[in-house]
């Protein structure tokens, strides 16, 4: 993953289409103050409204994206995935009212669309089939997790367009690392009844207990039969960088970036 800007970043291997346009949004370059600062994407924070719209602004205007043609969904951790449409630009976009409901994953092949998921802390997923030109994004937090919405990502591009899981090339973006992530000893054992049974996802270290997102989303994909090549990790902790990427864990409340991608003309 490369930095355009210290704005936003983009992967190496989606970035090799040039009909795709797609980015992992940072913290900088916004205008919102304190806990927010300064590229606050997220209109559910309780960071002034207008400076999230003109956060919003900056990004795609640099993207050359019209805020219009974006589309976001409510994101309650669950492993529902939806198919977008033309009917669906703009919904989210300005405020709350007209999200994508009960939805955390995107999946569309329409030209100028762009799918958008807010993070901090969770995974984001971008997918891209450059055979049927078919686009889809994911946000991957442990609920999110433990409900399998990357592999029912990958489910949901085969049934509806007729993907083949060998042709989806996918990036997994910056998250909270293992060993910043610790949970209860009540939410591992959950984890360890609904994940693989050979799950190395789940850690335990001087008593303590860690979940590693981005290990638990890979064994996903690879079960889809998606090639452990195709895959491209940003390894980048926002626990760790925080001043790079907004972070949950460390900062409460925080803002969020965004993940996103869309299939341009």
């Amino acid at each position: 993953m490369h930095d355009i800007n210290k704005l936003y970043y983009k992967f190496k291997n989606i970035s090799n289409y040039s009909n795709i346009k797609h980015f992992i949004s940072s913290r900088n370059n916004g205008v919102s103050k304190g806990n927010y600062r300064s590229l606050n994407l997220s209109l559910k924070s309780n960071d002034l409204n207008h400076n999230v719209l003109k956060n919003r602004k900056i990004l795609f205007n640099s993207l050359d994206i019209s805020i219009d043609d974006t589309v976001y969904t409510e994101q309650l951790h669950s492993g529902n995935v939806v198919e977008v449409d033309y009917t669906d630009r703009g919904r989210g976009a300005y405020n709350l009212n007209n999200l994508i409901p009960n939805a955390d994953s995107l999946i569309t092949n329409k030209p100028n669309i762009c799918l958008v998921i807010l993070l901090a802390d969770c995974a984001p997923l971008l997918f891209f089939d450059p055979v049927n030109n078919v686009i889809g994004v994911a946000h991957a937090g442990r609920l999110g997790t433990s409900k399998k919405i990357s592999m029912n990502t990958v489910n949901a591009m085969v049934s509806t367009f007729n993907c083949r899981p060998k042709n989806i090339i996918v990036g997994i973006g910056p998250c909270i690392s293992a060993f910043n992530y610790k949970i209860g000893k009540n939410d591992w054992l959950t984890l360890k009844s609904e994940l693989q049974s050979n799950t190395k996802s789940l850690l335990v270290k001087n008593n303590l207990y860690y979940f590693d997102l981005l290990v638990a989303n890979k064994e996903q994909l690879l079960e889809t039969n998606i090639l452990e090549e195709n895959i491209e990790f940003a390894n980048i902790c926002t626990y760790i960088q925080n001043d790079i990427f907004f972070s949950e864990r460390y900062c409460c409340p925080t803002g969020r970036f965004a993940a996103g991608m869309m299939i341009s003309q």
